[in-house]
């Protein structure tokens, strides 16, 4: 009848909310989601090289990082997937509380997860708080590498926000045994 047949609903609702879709599949995500990877020889059967998510808002989305970390990926030869889920001027704790964050952590075989946040009211405490939530009851499951995209200050602020955002990030990466970009 032209309908997906799927093994389990589990792999319906990991079409879903991983951005796969395939006719007569409506997608519930509510912020934006999108995935970039190609296959080349080597690669394992329908698998990239290297999977990664990234999490974030505008400074991720309207500066295409996913699409540029492919780029320079391909540029070396290494075939990347990349999968972004952004939502325009939100933290941490707004992406903790989205059930595809939650899902494409536990359930999307990455890599590495990029996390970012904003910096305009940037809230030190609230960041460590959600960024721990989030390696704590998720990226911790996995086998995912953590990097903190961090942010640079707002123009027109002072220049004093910008080593608490550094402070955070740095001591946020080491509670993760992450990285800092």
């Amino acid at each position: 009848n032209g309908s997906p047949v799927y093994d389990s609903y589990a792999e319906e609702e990991k079409a879903k909310y991983l951005g796969v879709f395939k006719a007569g599949v409506d997608s519930v995500l509510e912020n934006i989601t999108y995935q970039v990877g190609t296959i080349q020889p080597g690669a394992g059967e329908g698998e990239a090289e290297l999977s990664i998510l990234f999490i974030g808002n505008s400074h991720t989305y309207y500066n295409d990082l996913p699409l540029i970390a492919k780029d320079i990926f391909a540029a070396a030869g290494i075939d990347a997937e990349v999968t972004m889920l952004t939502q325009g001027g939100k933290c941490l704790d707004w992406h903790y509380e989205q059930k595809q964050t939650r899902f494409n952590i536990l359930y999307g075989g990455y890599d590495y997860i990029v996390l970012q946040s904003r910096a305009s009211d940037f809230d030190p405490e609230a960041y460590l708080e959600s960024g721990k939530k989030i390696y704590d009851e998720w990226i911790s499951k996995t086998d995912a590498t953590p990097i903190l995209y961090m942010v640079w200050s707002n123009r027109g602020k002072k220049k004093e926000e910008q080593p608490a955002l550094t402070a955070a990030n740095v001591e946020l990466a080491k509670y993760m045994n992450g990285r800092v970009a």
